[in-house]
């Protein structure tokens, strides 16, 4: 299907090459003697008056589908509705100016199969309010084709969008145009790299994309869910927002394996405690999601819903995005709610920044296993479960280092989980909540999720600055039949423990004493 999109679109512009040649009214054919007459009348417009009409609208509200207009040099200030399907271009090597400085919307397409060909443009030049495109693909203008176009706007304005493509439109081609002065010269255009062809939703690229394929999305608000079913590379070629206005989530389900996406804001999606993934849902392996800003997931409950970025997968990386004031978890990796699969997650969270988040910062759970949390600036995590780190439901080697993790309740809270590292990170400003704050918070299975005598054992905390709180680190146990071994297999070793005002270390377990030699109080 694909080919034949392509070659369709060929076929399409092959046409521009006929249209001007000469002004013929009749294209002859015989056939046993019969002339056959052209389908489409072909219409002059020159604003000298020599032509069948002055104004190129007026020769649009006279065009029949499958009309050529044909417009001779000359200055045009019209504002153009283009409601039928003809071709306007440009008399053979003759460039007529359309000024549309006035609009909002310069050319208004809503018929398909349109040719706008040969024009030099003026643009609306205001960047104040908008959208202001110079031609618009409305609802209808499938097809529309805009070809060796010249883009201006006066001297020292700026324009704001060349050619702009609705909700819905597909098939639009934008060729072979100059666009001087523009802050965008596609405006809410998916774009299949490989192939010339626009579309206005950026689902209509994913549906026609194929394994490996990169598409481009254009700036603009975006008010559509997504799923992802194929292998592809989904990325910003400005800065586009994928908007829920207040739908459901996920905003982006990656179902497939081998898919990248970068670049956009995701905001405005709602959760609730059943469907609650807000943002993206990462059920495909070989997954990277990077420098994206995730943001306004909202609960549409009294309970806490609505995640950033949920992780069911294996071998993801989660780089360089922004998740904040978000109505449960920032992010989540998980592997299996019932019992461990056997397998290595391998997912990386790397250099993200991941604040005021309604429940959990990053929640690493249901038997994750190989986790690297690195380099990520975590903060501000509210009730009910205010916690910036939170390893637990029998996750295993997990690597939280290099982070900056800071203003919360309990920064780093383990509970049930097994080989841990905590290195090389500054964890601060463990703050008061229902009681006072911990920076790292060790403790056996506290809810029961699996076992209430699963204990969080192996931990290992080095080289970190842990200051500022109630507690530098807490040891607990909450009825678990014997905790020793959280204590036997827990080393904090090389660390600057300071202005923690009640404990440094706390071992509540009591004997064995735990090992926290060599650190500067």
């Amino acid at each position: 299907m694909i080919n034949q999109k392509m070659n369709y679109n060929k076929n399409k512009l092959m046409r521009i090459g006929v249209i001007l040649s000469l002004f013929a009214m009749f294209v002859f054919c015989f056939t046993g003697g019969v002339i056959i007459t052209q389908a489409g009348d072909t219409i002059i417009v020159d604003d000298d008056g020599t032509g069948d009409y002055t104004s190129i609208q007026a020769a649009i509200n006279n065009a029949s589908p499958g009309d050529y207009i044909v417009v001779k040099d000359g200055t045009y200030s019209d504002q153009l509705t283009v409601d039928v399907s003809v071709t306007i271009a440009a008399a053979s090597g003759e460039t007529p100016t359309i000024y549309a400085s006035s609009y909002d919307v310069g050319i208004d397409v809503t018929a398909s199969d349109v040719l706008i060909e040969g024009f030099e443009i003026f643009g609306n030049g205001s960047l104040t309010g908008g959208p202001f495109p110079t031609i618009r693909a409305s609802a209808g203008s499938d097809g529309l084709i805009v070809d060796n176009n010249i883009f201006k706007v006066f001297t020292g304005e700026v324009g704001q969008i060349a050619l702009m493509i609705n909700s819905g439109v597909i098939d639009v081609m934008f060729t072979n145009n100059v666009v001087t002065n523009y802050e965008n010269s596609l405006y809410h255009a998916a774009h299949i790299i490989r192939t010339d062809t626009y579309y206005g939703s950026i689902q209509d690229a994913v549906d026609l994309a194929i394994a490996e394929d990169v598409i481009a999305v254009a700036a603009g608000t975006y008010n559509e869910r997504l799923v992802i079913g194929t292998p592809l590379t989904l990325q910003a070629a400005s800065s586009p927002t994928i908007d829920g206005q207040g739908m459901f989530g996920p905003a982006v389900d990656i179902q497939a394996d081998d898919v990248t996406l970068q670049g956009f804001i995701i905001k405005n999606f709602m959760a609730t405690s059943t469907a609650y993934i807000g943002a993206i849902l990462v059920e495909g392996n070989n997954t990277v999601i990077n420098n994206n800003i995730i943001q306004y997931i909202y609960n549409a409950t009294s309970d806490p819903a609505g995640i950033g970025i949920d992780v069911h997968a294996q071998n993801v990386q989660l780089i360089n995005n922004k998740v904040h004031d978000v109505g449960s978890i920032g992010i989540r990796v998980r592997d299996n709610w019932v019992a461990p699969s056997g397998v290595n997650n391998n997912v990386l969270i790397e250099n993200n920044i991941v604040y005021r988040t309604n429940n959990t910062g990053i929640l690493i759970t249901g038997y994750a296993k190989n986790i690297i949390i690195k380099n990520n600036d975590i903060s501000d995590s509210l009730g009910p479960t205010p916690y910036n780190v939170f390893v637990h439901y029998g996750s295993s080697n997990v690597i939280i280092e290099d982070n900056y993790i800071h203003d919360t309740y309990s920064n780093i809270v383990l509970a049930g989980c097994d080989n841990i590292t905590i290195s090389e990170n500054t964890i601060t400003n463990a703050t008061t909540w229902l009681s006072p704050g911990k920076n790292i918070y060790i403790l056996n299975d506290y809810g029961s999720w699996i076992d209430v005598n699963l204990l969080s054992t192996n931990v290992s905390i080095t080289n970190n600055d842990i200051l500022n709180g109630s507690y530098g680190v807490r040891i607990r146990n909450v009825g678990a039949a014997d905790a020793t071994a959280m204590v036997s297999t827990t080393t904090i070793n090389y660390n600057s423990i300071s202005n923690n005002t009640v404990y440094g270390v706390e071992n509540m377990i009591g004997a064995p004493v735990v090992d926290a030699t060599n650190n500067w109080w």
